[in-house]
């Protein structure tokens, strides 16, 4: 299986592209707060019709289990997207500006809308060959001048084949859908530098327009996703077996996050176990479980100290959610749920570190969105990888075709 790599706080990497390039921020420490239980049909009756209109965006998806992937066809659509979303939804430095949660003198919270999205998973599973994830995965760049500096985002959409089976080959095709200004202020820098197209980045050459898909293939090992990033993935099997209530999952996931590094050497700079838990539980709502375990796992990141809303949110493909966060402030990596359908759209991580490239410039400050995941569609599967050409395929061990 191509390796996973550690969350570092919540992002998770299962393919090799520009991502590994990305030092990952880790949160901040988390306050403790406690937040009232809301009535369920209160909180449905505040977050449906919390916008209205989609702008003529990318609709939500009525519920998790009707996702299905875009066609390769639409992939320079989600771009074009990506960068309206950019331009309009952003008051600040990024996609993922937040509103005021809440309507009708309600105001919700984070648990509010945590346990909502716990009553609306789906009910049913499909099973497959293979687990098939969706993805496009963005990491932000300096890309300016010392006159004009700007960054831009790398879009890049990948989607993975996981056999059930091991000893087959499990696939990965993507493609980068091409750099987009980060803000609307990059973007007016971008524009009065001259609006390049093209930038040296990491011995290769990106662009503003997409890049043919390519396909890279292992043998699979039989694990199909993780839990925590830094320890192995974990098979179909052990996925079934996770426990389903809510205190048994958490000690689970308490386990895990006790065994890494952080959750046994307390330095300064390492998460909390509070916080590995809470990106432990974000890995879990993209990987094969029950919809009963989906269901627990909201309510483990509910009952997490000092979990925050940060009000309504769409995320980087304008589908419209609400933010929650792991800390008082909400730093770190952000999850974009929509409560009325059990669904994670996104992870979204801030911080102050830019991807710099030797010879670009671009602004850096507190509070800035560096990266980003947006779950496009998650399912078991029986129909066979869609394919490009075989001169286009790179094997374990870096051989063409």
């Amino acid at each position: 299986m191509i390796p996973m790599k550690p969350t570092h706080g919540g992002l998770r990497v299962r393919h090799p592209d520009v991502m590994e390039q990305l030092a990952q921020a880790r949160p901040a420490s988390i306050d403790r707060a406690a937040e009232p239980i809301r009535h369920a049909a209160d909180i449905a009756a505040v977050t449906r019709g919390s916008y209205g209109g989609h702008d003529g965006r990318i609709a939500a998806p009525a519920r998790r289990r009707l996702r299905v992937s875009l066609p390769s066809c639409v992939a320079l659509v989600t771009a074009a997207a990506i960068a309206v979303v950019f331009a309009t939804v952003s008051t600040g430095h990024g996609p993922g500006s937040a509103q005021p949660g809440g309507s009708a003198g309600i105001k919700l919270t984070a648990r509010d809308i945590l346990l909502s999205a716990a009553t609306h998973v789906p009910s049913a599973l499909a099973s497959g060959k293979f687990w098939k994830t969706t993805t496009i995965s963005g990491v932000l760049m300096a890309a300016g001048t010392s006159a004009h500096p700007y960054n831009m985002f790398i879009p890049t959409r990948s989607t993975q084949w996981v056999p059930r089976r091991n000893g087959v080959r499990e696939w990965t095709v993507s493609r980068t859908l091409g750099l987009v200004p980060a803000t609307p202020a990059d973007a007016a820098a971008w524009h009065a530098a001259g609006s390049p197209n093209s930038w040296h980045h990491v011995k290769t050459t990106v662009t503003t327009s997409a890049s043919r898909p390519s396909a890279r293939w292992q043998v699979s090992d039989g694990t199909v996703g993780l839990v925590e990033g830094d320890e192995p993935g974990l098979t179909p099997a052990q996925f079934r077996a996770m426990p389903a209530s809510p205190r048994a999952l958490l000690a689970r996931l308490r386990h895990y996050a006790q065994a890494t590094w952080c959750g046994s050497h307390h330095s300064w700079g390492c998460s909390t176990v509070d916080q590995i838990v809470w990106s432990e539980a974000v890995n879990l709502l993209q990987d094969p479980v029950t919809p009963a375990v989906r269901a627990a796992t909201f309510h483990v990141m509910a009952g997490l100290p000092g979990v925050r809303l940060l009000g309504k949110m769409r995320d980087p493909m304008g589908r419209p959610g609400y933010g929650v966060g792991s800390g008082a402030s909400a730093p770190g990596d952000i999850a974009v749920i929509d409560p009325d359908t059990g669904s994670l759209l996104a992870v979204e991580g801030k911080g102050n570190a830019v991807f710099n490239t030797q010879g670009y410039f671009g602004p850096s400050y507190p509070g800035q969105l560096n990266r980003y995941e947006v779950v496009v569609s998650d399912a078991w599967t029986n129909m066979a990888p869609v394919l490009p050409p075989r001169s286009a395929w790179i094997g374990s061990s870096g051989q063409r075709g």
